[in-house]
């Protein structure tokens, strides 16, 4: 039997009743359907947490340092001309 993996990238909506937590996701044409039992759920948290924590504090330093590697590239010699034409703009006024 081959296992198969279901991505889901955002959830479309969330609700719970009789002890289950139903996740909607996918496009609204052929929207799809999780459920957990809340109970089991419940006990899975902490190693869920914990590593949403990692996995998240991961990606905001790979998006920073994007950032900063960016911010490195560029040109700041055009803002320094973009100054000296609002100081001259300014003299003239």
């Amino acid at each position: 039997m081959s296992k198969k993996t279901t991505y889901i990238h955002e959830t479309n909506s969330l609700h719970c009743t009789d002890g289950e937590l139903y996740i909607y996701y996918g496009n609204h044409k052929e929207e799809k359907l999780l459920v957990f039992n809340v109970e089991q759920l419940y006990k899975d948290l902490p190693f869920i947490i914990n590593q949403v924590i990692k996995e998240n504090n991961k990606m905001q330093k790979m998006h920073l340092n994007n950032i900063v590697t960016e911010l490195k590239e560029i040109d700041y010699t055009i803002l320094i001309d973009v100054e000296d034409c609002s100081d001259s703009i300014n003299d003239t006024i």
